[in-house]
């Protein structure tokens, strides 16, 4: 029986499982994870779509990872997944991020769907994830011609 999605319970089991199998966790999951889909941002660029996910279609990654995380968030998807010996806790939440590729700026999405007792911690998820967006472009400013010894981590 489908749902809401367009997918039964057991094709949304069997694409959890095979996601979770594919990059290796299988266990000690934390209150977060994030699935992020990517893509770029740019103004007046014919190759801009080349930027994006390929594996999206040249688009961008994040209506993959809003429906993967509403899938791996489903109570019945989790007790299926326990019976395979893949077993989430409960207070495990996945949330759908996009990762923008030309500013490496991570925005979470459907935090409405966040559970209240995980709120509080997504302003400092989010500020972390702000920090790391910050490092990189600091990192790669020599790449650009920029003279590290002339800029600081927030304007680079």
């Amino acid at each position: 029986m489908a749902d809401g999605i367009g997918f039964t319970v057991d094709e949304q089991v069997n694409y959890v499982t095979q996601a979770l199998n594919s990059i290796g966790l299988t266990e000690q999951f934390s209150r977060f994870v994030l699935l992020v889909g990517h893509g770029s941002s740019s103004e007046n660029n014919p190759y801009e779509s080349a930027l994006d996910c390929g594996a999206c279609g040249g688009n961008h990654g994040l209506v993959s990872a809003r429906v993967l995380a509403q899938m791996a968030n489903k109570p019945q998807v989790r007790r299926q997944l326990v019976q395979q010996g893949l077993d989430i806790p409960d207070d495990t939440t996945f949330v759908p991020a996009f990762h923008n590729t030309t500013s490496d700026e991570v925005v979470l999405h459907d935090l409405d769907l966040v559970p209240a007792s995980h709120l509080m911690y997504i302003d400092r998820l989010n500020s972390g994830l702000a920090s790391a967006a910050r490092l990189c472009a600091y990192e790669r400013a020599p790449s650009l011609a920029f003279n590290p010894n002339e800029i600081t981590t927030p304007a680079a």
